[in-house]
């Protein structure tokens, strides 16, 4: 009978994590499209050939497409992470429950891999570089 208590104490904290998994899944697909779509359009806008004394040039564009995908490709891991840590939570409550201890003894963080953590610092790093090296490449391209 008490396990059926701590079910139904469970069941608020379980749809809160199935819902906040959701929302994060919606976000991801949102931003996705909103990084994807410009991204594609500034490099059909940027495939102008470039003459063959403009190295600087080249880098600087090789280089911001290099960090513009890794900084989509982390920010995309770093949002499917977040939204799939709320999946496991929910498997974590149940397993909790389950196993007939009190919903009130349960820490109700959502924990991280180590690796989503370092994502998450290194993220805004290469996002502000590849800014950098685009702003740059722009400039240096039409003085």
């Amino acid at each position: 009978m008490n396990n059926i208590e701590e079910k139904i104490r469970a069941f608020p904290l379980i749809q809160q994590h199935l819902t906040n998994r959701y929302q994060k899944r919606l976000e991801w697909v949102r931003v996705t499209i909103t990084i994807l779509t410009p991204s594609l359009v500034l490099l059909i806008g940027l495939q102008d050939k470039l003459l063959p004394n403009e190295k600087l040039l080249k880098a600087l564009l090789l280089t911001s497409i290099l960090l513009m995908t890794l900084s989509i490709l982390i920010g995309l891991w770093v949002l499917l992470g977040e939204s799939e840590a709320h999946g496991l939570a929910v498997d974590g409550i149940k397993e909790w429950v389950e196993s007939g201890k009190k919903i009130d003894d349960l820490q109700s963080s959502v924990s991280f891999p180590w690796h989503q953590k370092i994502l998450t610092r290194f993220f805004p790093v290469f996002v502000w570089l590849s800014i950098l090296s685009l702003g740059t490449f722009g400039i240096l391209k039409y003085l």
